[in-house]
């Protein structure tokens, strides 16, 4: 069953990430931005007090695409608020940070499960809800406006 669930929250993920592209694309990065975090926050915390395989299942599933939906929104903020050279760096350091916090979750975890899922669902709930408030408070919208149909002179 875990091998189930597994592929259920990597499915969520591939669809999470394609639809927080066209999201960030049509409603705004910003807004895709808050949406997948509550979103994602809300899933885990109820991770916490699922109960049935079909539930945690599923719940899973939405797991995996809110917490990927953002990803494509974070990339096109930095894309659209970093320019030249600068750039490259900027990415570099997002990629630097998302995969220590990966690593240091992930042991961190592993400790920690140690007294039970149901804090580190809870944890992780408000940890994601505090990543919302910041979006809110912090990051501007960057969508472009409509292209303009180029002039027929």
């Amino acid at each position: 069953f875990a091998g189930l669930v597994t592929t259920l929250y990597g499915v969520g993920g591939a669809v999470g990430a394609v639809a927080g592209g066209l999201l960030a694309d049509r409603v705004g990065r910003r807004a895709t931005l808050l949406g997948a975090q509550l979103l994602s926050a809300a899933g885990t915390g109820a991770l916490a007090f699922t109960q049935g395989r079909a539930a945690l299942a599923f719940t899973a599933c939405l797991v995996g695409l809110a917490g990927n939906a953002s990803r494509p929104a974070v990339q096109a903020v930095v894309a659209d608020m970093v320019a030249g050279q600068a750039r490259v760096r900027a990415f570099s350091l997002l990629y630097w940070a998302v995969n220590i916090g990966v690593a240091v979750s992930a042991a961190l975890a592993g400790v920690l499960a140690q007294h039970g899922y149901t804090p580190l669902f809870l944890g992780e709930a408000a940890v994601t809800a505090l990543c919302a408030l910041t979006v809110y408070r912090t990051v501007p919208e960057t969508r472009p406006g409509p292209a303009r149909p180029a002039d027929d002179a």
